[in-house]
């Protein structure tokens, strides 16, 4: 069992310091999501597709900003062309609040994947991407969402080869917040903060879903990386996942032995250093922190970590087994970052 610290921030952001950020990813090609061909007179090849948030149904907080990744492509045969990719953020009443926009070439043939970004101050379910030549817009596709409302909703993005990892942990209860819901054009719900009763939503993310503008993952409360491929993230991505942390996230990550390595970037963030393998026959001080025995049906793999000491780390081992952290965690500036040294993906604690 994990315990993620939730974190609630009250975020008034101005459009023009999102827009004035420049994100261009090379983002890997978003699966299930079909190209949607854009009706525009003499370039019927362009097509795009897009994808929101996190997880498969696009979830996001409302008020804060979230990824749009979109996907743009010009077949061979197809005239080169200059496009501009725009999206809206909308307000609490439903309207505009602000256009971020991306211009982009697109040589015959082509395949390019950039990134927006957007924000809404009410449930909206629905977000259209539009490609504009001058004034001229030659088409949208619309881009589904699922908004949840700060305080009463955690998201737990899991980034793991594990398709189900977490699944469990759906609807429960992290106990009760203050939320005090402001919005950028200055709303602010009657009577100040609030408590709310948190839940849990897991959202399900791969590498190249993570956005290099830190202010982007604020929708997360807490992220658990576990046998993936960190090595695919760019120096940016890692700075945006640092930078997350630091303003109160929380990231759990539980390597797997015989995975994929850890990024030197991403370790780096660790409050242990990790040297090698162990196999350890006991996981009774595990068991003792989450007051549940975990009995192995043998041995268990495991990286040989030591706690880090360097000054300014802070960092502590909650449980070890003969010399030998299970669970460790550091403060990062108002966030935390947690090592678990057994795969929550794995046996005996699957």
């Amino acid at each position: 069992m994990l315990r993620i610290i939730v974190k609630s921030r009250i975020a008034r952001l101005g459009l023009s310091l999102v827009v004035a950020v420049i994100a261009l990813l090379g983002w890997g090609s978003p699966s299930a999501r079909s190209p949607i061909a854009l009706a525009q007179a003499g370039r019927p090849g362009i097509a795009v597709s897009a994808h929101l948030g996190y997880g498969d149904d696009g979830t996001y907080l409302i008020n804060e900003w979230f990824p749009i990744r979109v996907a743009l492509s010009n077949p061979a045969g197809a005239p080169s062309t200059h496009v501009r990719v725009e999206v809206d953020s909308s307000n609490s009443n439903n309207g505009v609040a602000g256009t971020y926009a991306r211009e982009v070439d697109l040589p015959s043939p082509s395949r390019k994947e950039i990134t927006l970004y957007a924000f809404s101050s009410s449930f909206t379910s629905a977000f259209y991407v539009r490609l504009v030549q001058g004034s001229t817009v030659l088409g949208s596709t619309q881009v589904k969402a699922t908004p949840l409302e700060p305080g009463g909703d955690a998201v737990v993005a899991v980034l793991s080869s594990e398709a189900s990892l977490l699944n469990i942990m759906k609807g429960e209860h992290f106990g009760r917040v203050l939320v005090a819901f402001n919005s950028p054009n200055g709303y602010t719900r009657p009577g100040g903060p609030s408590q709310a009763d948190t839940r849990a939503n897991v959202a399900h993310i791969a590498p190249q879903d993570i956005p290099v503008m830190p202010v982007a993952l604020n929708t997360l409360a807490g992220m658990v990386v576990e046998d993936a491929d960190t090595g695919t993230l760019s120096k940016e991505q890692i700075a945006a996942i640092s930078g997350w942390v630091a303003d109160g996230g929380t990231l759990i990550v539980a390597p797997r032995v015989g995975g994929p390595e850890l990024s030197p970037d991403l370790a780096a963030l660790l409050p242990v250093k990790l040297s090698g393998t162990t196999s350890l026959t006991s996981l009774k001080s595990l068991g003792d922190l989450i007051a549940t025995p975990i009995t192995p049906a043998g041995s268990v793999a495991a990286y040989n970590a030591t706690l880090r000491t360097e000054p300014g780390i802070e960092a502590r081992s909650l449980a070890s087994q003969n010399g030998v952290p299970l669970v460790a965690v550091r403060t990062l500036g108002s966030g935390q970052v947690a090592y678990l040294a057994v795969s929550p993906a794995l046996p005996p604690l699957k």
